[in-house]
This record gives structure tokens, sequence and C-alpha cells, in this order.
């Protein structure tokens, strides 16, 4: 039992991770109809930025924080006037292999700069409490508590503010939005600067957890895509949900299974998912 709760307690911490990549996906998809496969690499370069900005100050600084988000809006900022803002009327797939062709870039640049895996600075002074025979670190509770407070933030700037509302009505129909008055070129820097930041501090909080390393989001990726999917693509609780699933799910393999097959275990569930209800557990069919 004590193994088990452990493997829960972890996934939930991994799963929130992935939830909170995957809020990138679910950003662009509402606001663009378009699936950003950069979005695991932005979250590598978060790390990075972290990474780097953190091992200077050598703990965690306020300024620095701000500074790396900051950072990382200019970098969605740049991004959106070479690449995406030229394309974003273009079909899903040019879009798609143009995320893709972002993504490489970003992680050949990295890799150039900082080529071996780097162990992260102790930013949330690491604690661990003991229940009986279980143990919970404080960097778990930081990414849970962070993460809730932002779905919360998103999902009231999406419904409750003017801004939010122009986003989506633009993912509906982006003609019909700009002949309502709704600026679309600016809702697509405003997507994927927010996309940009959320990646980021998912980044900043694996960080110490695990490590960073330039090639840790293709894969982080790919799972946040398929966290976004099982709970479905168009819901903001329901990609944390399904980060949350897949995280425990994985690590559930890893316990009781082999940690070989964490991956494999972790796509399978995503296809069971397409098989079962492609729309994800809270999407809706059109």
């Amino acid at each position: 039992m004590e193994v088990l709760l452990q493997a829960l307690i972890g996934g939930l911490a991994v799963g929130a991770i992935y939830g909170l990549v995957a809020l990138g996906f679910t950003i662009i998809y509402r606001s663009l109809y378009v699936i950003n496969f950069a979005q695991g690499h932005v979250f590598m370069v978060g790390s990075f930025m972290g990474f780097v900005g953190f091992s200077l100050m050598r703990r965690f600084s306020v300024a620095v924080f701000i500074f790396v988000l900051i950072a990382a809006a200019m970098i969605a900022i740049v991004t959106v006037f070479l690449v995406y803002g030229k394309i974003h009327r273009a079909d899903h797939l040019t879009f798609a292999i143009a995320s893709i062709g972002v993504g490489i870039i970003m992680e050949n640049i990295v890799r150039m700069i900082c080529p071996d895996p780097r162990a992260y600075p102790d930013i949330f002074r690491e604690k661990v409490y003991s229940v009986g025979d279980i143990f919970i670190s404080t960097q778990y509770i930081w990414v849970l508590a962070i993460t809730l407070a932002l779905i919360t933030m998103l999902q009231l700037f999406f419904y409750k503010t003017k801004m939010g509302k122009a986003m989506r009505a633009v993912s509906e129909d982006r003609d019909m939005a700009s002949l309502l008055g709704i600026n679309v070129s600016y809702t697509v820097y405003i997507a994927f600067v927010i996309s940009s930041i959320v990646g980021t501090m998912g980044g900043i909080l694996i960080g110490p957890i695990y490590f960073f390393s330039f090639d840790m989001g293709f894969m982080t990726g790919l799972k946040a895509f398929s966290a976004a999917i099982i709970g479905g693509i168009m819901s903001v609780p329901g990609t944390l949900i399904g980060g949350i699933i897949l995280g425990v799910t994985e690590n559930l393999g890893g316990v009781y299974v082999s940690s070989e097959f964490k991956d494999a275990i972790a796509f399978a569930l995503l296809i069971l998912m397409l098989m079962v209800k492609p729309t994800g557990i809270f999407g809706k069919a059109k």
C-alpha cells in the first residue's frame, strides 16, 4: 500500500507538469484551432533559461523568475513575427510542420550552448515530510499549487475577460471575428505569449525534480499533447486532469511493470482513449 501511495504522489506531480505543458497546446488550439508541436521545446527553453538564471543567483529569485517569463514572452513574439504570424491562416498541416521546424531549431540552439545534462539548483529549498512510510517533497507541493492556480486563472481568462472571449471567437471563425472588430493578428500574439509563459513555468517547476537537458522537450511535448487529447484539448480543466491521469498511469506502470515501459504505457493510454472517446474525457463532438 505504501508503494502504491508513493507512486500516486509522484504521478500527481509529474502529471501536473504534463498538464501544465499541455495547457500550451490547449491555449493555441482554443485560440487558433491549430496544434503547436513546438510547445515541448518551449518548455525546454524555459527550463534552460531558469537553470541559467537561478544558477547565477544560486537561489530562487523573484527578479530572475520574472525576467525568465518576460524572456519567454519575447521569444514567443519574435517567433510569431518571423514564422507563425505569416502562416496562421494556412492549413493545419502547414502550421504543424512549421511548428516542428521551430522546435528543432530551438533544441539545436540550446544544444550548442549547453550540450550536457545539468542539475538544477535547489530553488525551492526542498524538504521532505513523512506521513508514516509515505514521503512528500515540498517540490511536489509547489508544482501542484502553482499548476492549480494557473488552471484557475486561465479558466477565468477564457470565460470572463474580453480578450479571452475574443480568442475563443477567433478559433470558431476568424473572418467573422474580424468583421466584428476583433484584431486577429493581436490575438495570435497573445495566444503564443500566454502559451510560452505557461510552458516556461512548467520547465522551471520540473527542473529541480529532475534535471535540465536540451532533449527534454521532445518526449515531454508528446506526452503533454497526449494529456491534452486524453482530457479534451478544448477544456482547460480537462487538460490538467488528462495530465494527471497520464502521469499517475505512467508512474504506476513504472513501479508495477517496468520503468523501461513507462513511455509505452503512456502512449498505450492515448491510443485507448482515441479508440473509446476520440474527443477526450471533457471533449464534445461537433
